[in-house]
Formats: structure tokens, sequence, C-alpha cells
């Protein structure tokens, strides 16, 4: 009975540690499924993206938005070395340290007597050699002027007989070749009208059989009935000329008329013309003698009377118009044989003239090259002679200038090199000038000051001049990563000394500020869509807060925010395009 218990309680113990064991087991595997979904939870975080941006805090403008201090070394806006351009003893220095000086003022004499000697014995050698080569030209210029004179007689001449022959010849030539183009011209213009007269006599027709239908035809409507109700016999007479008019007509329309045929052709025309206007006036007649009835008004009766007149008055214009044409063609060719023979007289003239005028030139010419060749022959050796005396002058001159030393631009004294006695060389520097009027002072700031101002923004020298920056540097020193920046004073009153170093200050400037009541930040903030506008904030947390504005008027590259920001956000300026709301970001 014992022994039954006991293996009871070994039985019960082992399925306690049983049970245990498999609690355990499945606590660590708990566990360790845990472990690796922090994991790769951690794994994922580190994944996501952080965003790098830069922000601005909107402030009062009035506020302290700070103050970049430095030092900047003054430097004359332009300075210029004073350097002797020959060798000699200083005899004059007529100025001192500081004064100021004006541009060509004289700043040095220098004194050389053998530059002087040899200047006016360059002079004096350069001034006989010019007498003596006057003296040659006034021997030989009177013969030669006579012997240009007499070629340039005869050239006159000769030229005037050219211009005349080449100015009759061209005309013969114009005027042959307008005769040809006036022919073939009037002759196609005689062979377009009369197509033109051709076309006028067929709508006549048309418009004439319209009325009297004296061919089987459409009618104007309701005419009929009281058609030449008055006189008949008018009516008979405008059909019977019709169809004499239709037969001539008939039979010219199938014609081609030509160059050679035109003539007799236009004749024809005209003539059908004389038919056609006899018709018209028939017709005129014909509804002069017409009635209105209640199938055809007096108003269509009027109109009818009215057009024909016109037409009447059309057919004795294009009448005229051919008979003129007829006639011109009659005359034009007795015209051109007539200016032709007139033409080929002055032509023929013209070159007699030319000849002689020809004959003249060439004596005249024989006469002058002789003389010219004597004159050269004479002049050669004097001119020589001059031009190497001129060379010996001009440098004989420039070397006595340089003995003067002056000014080039006007500006301060703020260095003097020599004194009074001093042998120089040339190139030797004797001075300084700057123009001091505006100085520069030169500073370099780093990379994070320098985003803070602008060219044209004012600057404080020693904390009471006010300046204007000039200028920045596109780039950064290599070395020292500052940028150099140049700011441009007024030193009129010479406060400022070149060479000096002073205290700077310049306002930092803020890109998001309010003034006058309105916020404004860079365009790049502000995210624009159809549906809503909105900028993104940083509270420090590290994450990017999405905040829906309301904008105003935009000026150059900054907008106003008229509604949805308060003093003291922080709103992100560069790297807003890319972010949605939540996104992780990192200040620069």
């Amino acid at each position: 009975m014992e022994k039954k218990k006991k293996l009871k309680r070994i039985i019960i113990a082992l399925a306690v540690i049983i049970v245990l064991a498999l609690i355990a087991f499945s606590g660590y595997t708990t566990w360790q499924g845990n472990q690796q979904e922090a994991q790769k939870k951690l794994i994922d975080s580190q994944k996501e993206k952080i965003i790098e941006v830069k922000t601005t805090t909107i402030t009062n403008h009035s506020e302290d938005n700070g103050n970049i201090k430095t030092v900047g070394s003054v430097v004359p806006e332009t300075q210029i070395d004073v350097l002797a351009l020959s060798q000699g003893t200083i005899e004059s220095l007529p100025f001192d340290i500081g004064d100021k000086i004006q541009i060509n003022q004289t700043l040095a004499y220098l004194k050389s007597n053998s530059t002087k000697t040899g200047f006016l014995n360059s002079q004096t050698n350069y001034y006989n050699m010019l007498n003596n080569l006057e003296a040659t030209k006034r021997t030989t210029d009177e013969v030669v002027r006579q012997a240009e004179l007499g070629v340039e007689n005869a050239q006159e001449a000769t030229n005037s007989a050219e211009t005349a022959l080449k100015s009759t010849q061209d005309n013969y030539t114009a005027s042959l070749d307008l005769q040809v183009q006036t022919s073939i011209t009037t002759n196609a213009s005689a062979i377009i009208s009369c197509d033109n007269y051709l076309q006028t006599v067929k709508d006549s027709l048309e418009d004439i059989n319209y009325i009297i239908n004296a061919e089987p035809g459409p009618q104007l409507s309701g005419i009929g009935q009281t058609l030449s109700a008055q006189n008949l016999a008018a009516l008979n007479t405008a059909k019977t000329n019709y169809f004499v008019t239709k037969l001539e007509y008939d039979e010219l329309k199938n014609i081609t008329p030509n160059s050679s045929s035109i003539k007799i052709y236009l004749t024809k025309v005209v003539d059908l013309l004389r038919q056609t206007k006899i018709v018209v006036s028939d017709t005129v007649i014909v509804l002069d003698n017409t009635v209105s009835s209640n199938n055809f008004s007096q108003t269509t009766l009027t109109a009818q009377q009215v057009a024909f007149s016109s037409l009447y008055t059309q057919t004795v214009n294009t009448l005229q118009q051919a008979e003129a044409a007829a006639n011109n063609l009659t005359t034009l060719e007795l015209t051109q044989e007539k200016e032709r023979l007139t033409l080929e007289s002055s032509v023929d003239s013209a070159n007699t003239q030319l000849n002689l005028a020809r004959i003249a030139y060439s004596n005249s010419l024989i006469a002058l090259n002789s003389s010219r060749q004597n004159k050269q022959q004479q002049i050669l050796g004097a001119q020589t002679s001059v031009d190497s005396a001129l060379g010996q002058l001009n440098l004989s001159q420039e070397q006595l200038a340089d003995l003067t030393i002056k000014a080039s631009i006007q500006g301060q004294i703020t260095a003097k090199l020599v004194e009074v006695g001093a042998e120089i060389s040339p190139g030797q520097k004797i001075a300084e000038i700057a123009q001091t009027d505006k100085v520069k002072v030169k500073v370099s700031l780093t990379s994070e000051d320098v985003y803070q101002i602008k060219v044209g923004q004012s600057a404080i020298i020693n904390d009471n001049i006010e300046a204007e920056i000039s200028s920045i540097s596109p780039s950064a020193d290599a070395v020292t990563k500052k940028v150099n920046v140049e700011i441009l004073v007024d030193n009129k009153d010479g406060y400022l000394i070149s060479g000096t170093f002073v205290d700077v200050q310049i306002k930092k400037t803020n890109s998001s500020i309010v003034q006058n009541g309105k916020i404004k930040l860079p365009l790049e903030a502000v995210n624009i869509t159809q549906t809503e506008n909105f900028v993104f904030l940083d509270n420090n947390s590290g994450v990017a807060i999405k905040r829906l504005v309301e904008i105003g008027e935009t000026e150059i590259n900054m907008i106003e925010i008229t509604t949805g920001l308060a003093i003291g956000d922080q709103v992100i300026i560069e790297g807003a395009r890319s972010l949605e709301d939540g996104d992780k970001i990192i200040v620069k």
C-alpha cells in the first residue's frame, strides 16, 4: 500500500515537471518571437527616411534678428603707382604725402642735359630737311602741274564722251527692248482684252435674252405679258438685232488670235461691240415701253430699267476701250521705226566724239609721265632725309616729355618714395596715388553669416558710419572656407584711413518676418495646389507637421501668408516640397 502511494507521488511529480517544462518552452518561444519582431521593427525604423530641412522662425520686423560683428581692413577704391619713364636727376617734387592731386598734375621734373641737347639738334636737323624738300618740290611742281592740268582736261573730255556714248547706247538698247516688250505687252493685252470684250458681249446677250426671250431659255418672271406692250415693233427690232449680234459673237468666240492676227481680230471685236451697243439700246427701249402688272411689279421694272441703263453705259465704255486698243495697234509700228532711226544716229555721233577725246588724252599722258619721272627722282632723296630726321625728332621729343612725370588719376598722395637730387631709372617708383573719397572695407564671413546678408544692404563702420555692401564673392576661400565681402564707404571727410582696421556690424536678414502686419515666406516654402495651400512646421520633435494657410500677394521670390501662421512658428523653408505630413526631419 505504501509502495502504491510512493509510486503515485512519483508519477505526479513527473507530471508537474513535464508541465513546467512545457510552460518554460512556450515562454521561451514567445520571448524569442518578440525579440525577432522588435529587431525587425528596429531595422524597419532605421530604414525610414529622414529629410534634411532648413527652418526659420516667424518674428516681428522690429525684433532684433542679430548682428554680424567682425573686423575689416580699409583699402582705397583705386590706387596706382607713379613710375619714372626716363633716366635723370630729380630737380623738383612739387607734392607731399596727403596732398590732393588732379589728373595730369605734374609730380616731378627730371634733369638730363644730354636729353635736351639731343632734342634741340634733332629739331634743327628736321627743319633743315623740310626746307630742302620744299625747295625741291617747288622747282618740279609747276611743270607737273601744267601736265596734270592737260591730262585732267583730256580725261574729263574722254569721260564725258564715254558717258555720253554709254548713255546713248543704253538708251538705244533699252528703247529697242522696250519696243519689243511694248509690242509683246500690247499684243498680249489686246488678246486678253478681246477675251474680256467677248465676255462682256456674252454677258450682255444673256442679260438681254433674259428680258426679250429671243432664244428659248429663262425669262424674267412676269414680264412676258406686258413686255414692250406700248411698242411691239421695238421688241421685234431688238430680237432681230439680237440674232445678228449673236451670230457675230459665235463666229469670233471660236477663233484664237495671235500676235500677227490680233489687229484684224480686234477690228472685228470692235464691230461686235458696236452691234452689242445697238442691242442693249434696243432693250432699253423695250423696257421703256413695258408696263407693270399684277405679276410684274413697277419696282422690278424700274430695277431692270436702271440695270440696262447701266449696262448701256458699260457697253459704250468697253467699245471706247476697244477702239483705243485697235488704234494703238495700228500706230505702234510706225512710231517705233521712227524712234529707232533717231537712236541709231545718236549712237554714231557719240562714237565719233569719243574717238577724238581718246587721242587727246593719250597725248597728255605721255607728257605727264615724263614730267613726273623727273620730279620723283629729285624728291626721293630729299624725302628720305626728311623721314630720317622726323624719326629722330619724335624719339628725342618723347624722351624729353618723359622728364616730366604727371598724375594719371585724380586722388591723394599716400606715399612719397624719392627726394630731390636723387638719380632715378626708368620704371622706378616715386609715389603712390589713391582715390580715397570712397574706400572699401574688406571682411571675411563664415558661410552661416554670409547667407544672412545681401548686396545693397547697409553696414555700420566703427559704430557711426553708415555704408553699403557692394559685393559678395561667389565662392569661399579654399583654405579658410570664408567668403570675402566688400563694403563701399563714402569717405569724402577722410575719416577712414587706408591700411587701418575698423569694426563692422551688419544686421542679419530674416527669411520670414512680420512687416506691417503681413507674414512673408520664400515661395519654395509654400505648397500651392488646386485644392489647398500649406506649409510644414517643425515643433522640435523631429517630425514635419502640415499646416493649411491662405496666401496673398507675391513679390519677387516672397509670398504673403494671410492666415494660418503666428509669431513664433518654426516654418520649414528648404526641403518643404519633398515632405509629407509626419515625415521625420533633421534641421540643418
